[in-house]
């Protein structure tokens, strides 16, 4: 029957309409989650990079307190002005090796200590004094004097050597060094970047500074007398740290070509300079082999310059399987959502189409002249308590009940989807608004039991639940891990004549110094009392004594104001590093604790390493 047709046409346009409608939302929905993770891989390659310039940035703070420690030592300044002077005119020829090799012996020292590839000290005519060489974890240690012809004096040292005259050796050229700085003599601080061999370096250069008499104006000024120049690689190890942290391929290139990374096969791309600020600042896709990245470029400068770049990559096959289990996921969602309205829509076409086919029927009855009992019964499911006085009549009725029927359905079909989409909108609005306020409560509860509420600082349940995690990595990787341990000292004292509200100002202010120096990466925690901890990942002991000594000098250095009062307070320090000997963090913390009372026994405001686990 046509009216059958009609119904199936029906049914057929309206799944058509939801099926495609369904299909554009598909679309429109898979662009924007596709614009999303695309928006989250651009925000975690600029937080890499954010990372990179921290730890970039620290790495050069320490080259400077490093080749500081150099510049500052008593009476560096008097000898080179000494040599300069005399060392080609003084017959007291001991006394000259003696004092080229003392100096030698310091460079080498701090050289060692703060694992620099290269250090030398240059007089203030930029003449090269004394020099440190690391080549393959070995040392080649030296000094230069300015004879008629200039010399070399260099030892090869192993770790744990020393310089002496008998491993000596004098050379009329040495490659390591120029005998004359080549470059502009440096008169302040500074840290460049800069490519030796093919390898993007971080440079230091601290000046050596000393008082000298003047007669012409009757008393000592300070005047340079020098400067230590330090390099220190981007090594493979820094990359991979970096790696580590920022989750995210980490590659070093300059315009000689590709330095050194974590991604095999990124020193083949074509397109590896970088023309232009923006080409650095933009997020691009790059072909590395058959794999596709995400890629993010830093600059490094020296001045105006650009010395290399940094790029960091994100694999874009992660991204792209991310977005096509979100489109299966919406498009179940999306057939189980037509499987359901589906019944509503044969309910939808069923209450259009009957009226008609029982109209037809009418009309099939009428024509054939037999007014039985089935046509009382269609005229009925028709009028119900209205009457008819002839068939045009009925047929007239018919239809205009046929008209309000369908109007008074779907009428009444509105009024329930509305009345439903109003209770279904009141409910999620209800059950949004208590999940947000369930959910700040559950995150204010866990803030609170997880912070020292006086400092701001991780509390020790907080501490020890993040530096199991970091234990187990550090034993996993093989990666260097040490604690540091302080206490305020005299803190009872502080108690004792100022009150316990002063106390707390100086833990606050303790606490401040310590979050301030910490990197992202580090545990900060109250300990308990005046005792905090800092927990440092990828830390030898070495860094961690250099970053404990400069935290030490931060306090003693503060001005703590109490009810009008200042006072100054001082901490002692205790480190221990992680050996294969620690199960866990409390055998860590009790050798950090054993070496912070021999700093306290000591005459505290100093720092001791613990070492017991080291020898063994």
């Amino acid at each position: 029957m046509r009216i059958g047709r009609l119904r199936n046409k029906l049914l057929l346009s309206v799944t058509i309409f939801i099926v495609v409608v369904t299909l554009v939302s598909m679309s429109v929905v898979s662009w924007v989650i596709g614009n999303q993770y695309l928006d989250q891989s651009e925000t975690q390659l600029n937080k890499a990079i954010k990372v990179i310039s921290d730890n970039l940035r620290d790495r050069g703070g320490n080259m400077l307190l490093a080749a500081r420690q150099l510049a500052s030592q008593r009476n560096l300044g008097s000898t080179l002005w000494y040599l300069g002077k005399y060392a080609a005119a003084s017959d007291d020829r001991a006394m000259l090796e003696m004092t080229y090799q003392q100096i030698a012996k310091d460079t080498y020292k701090i050289g060692y200590v703060a694992k620099f590839n290269k250090i030398a000290i240059y007089d203030a005519t930029g003449m090269l004094v004394s020099f440190a060489n690391r080549e393959h974890g070995n040392f080649q240690v030296g000094y230069a004097r300015m004879l008629a012809v200039p010399r070399f004096y260099i030892a090869k040292l192993q770790a744990g050597d020393d310089i002496n005259p008998n491993n000596i050796i004098e050379l009329p050229r040495y490659g390591g060094f120029d005998f004359h700085y080549p470059r502009e003599l440096p008169t302040h601080e500074q840290i460049r970047y800069a490519v030796h061999d093919g390898k993007v370096v971080l440079e230091s250069y601290v000046p050596i500074m000393g008082e000298v008499f003047k007669p012409q104006q009757g008393d000592k000024v300070l005047e340079q007398f020098g400067f230590v120049v330090a390099v220190q690689e981007l090594d493979p190890a820094f990359i991979e740290h970096l790696s580590v942290l920022t989750e995210v391929k980490i590659d070093i290139f300059s315009d000689r070509g590709l330095s050194l990374g974590s991604l095999p096969g990124y020193n083949q791309l074509q397109g590896g300079q970088v023309e232009s600020e923006s080409a650095a600042s933009a997020l691009q896709v790059v072909q590395v082999g058959d794999a596709a990245y995400y890629q993010k470029l830093m600059t490094l400068k020296d001045g105006d310059k650009r010395v290399a770049t940094i790029a960091t990559l994100q694999s874009k096959q992660i991204v792209q399987s991310n977005i096509l289990e979100m489109m299966r996921t919406l498009g179940l969602i999306a057939i189980a959502s037509l499987l359901f309205i589906f019944p509503f829509i044969w309910y939808f076409v069923t209450s259009i189409t009957k009226p008609l086919r029982t109209l037809s029927r009418i009309f099939h009855i009428v024509a054939s002249g037999e007014q039985n009992s089935v046509f009382v019964k269609e005229l009925l499911s028709l009028e119900k308590e209205k009457l008819r006085n002839d068939e045009l009549g009925d047929l007239t009725k018919s239809f205009i009940l046929m008209s309000d029927a369908v109007r008074e359905k779907m009428g009444q079909n509105e009024q329930l989807y509305n009345e439903l989409k109003k209770s279904r909108d009141e409910l999620e609005y209800r059950v949004e608004e208590r999940t947000k306020e369930l959910v700040a409560l559950k995150q204010n509860a866990e803030r609170m039991a997880r912070t020292d509420q006086l400092t701001g600082l991780p509390n020790r349940r907080a501490f020890y639940e993040q530096a199991a995690l970091i234990i187990a990595q550090a034993y996993r990787y093989g990666q260097p891990l040490t604690l540091v341990m302080l206490d305020i000292d005299h803190f009872k004292g502080v108690n004792d004549t100022h009150g316990h509200d002063a106390g707390d100002v100086v833990l606050k202010a303790v606490a401040d110094q310590i979050d301030a120096a910490v990197r992202t990466s580090d545990v900060p925690a109250r300990q308990g009392g005046e005792e905090f901890v800092i927990l440092l990942p990828m830390t030898d002991l070495d860094e961690a004594v250099i970053f404990s000594e400069r935290l030490r000098a931060h306090i003693a250095a503060l001005d703590i104001a109490v009810h009008g009062e200042v006072l100054k307070v001082t901490c002692s320090f205790g480190i221990a590093m992680l050996s294969k000997a620690d199960e866990d963090i409390d055998a860590l913390l009790k050798r950090s604790d054993a070496a912070l009372y021999l700093a306290k026994d000591g005459g505290r405001n100093q720092v001791k390493c613990d070492m017991s686990e080291m020898s063994a």
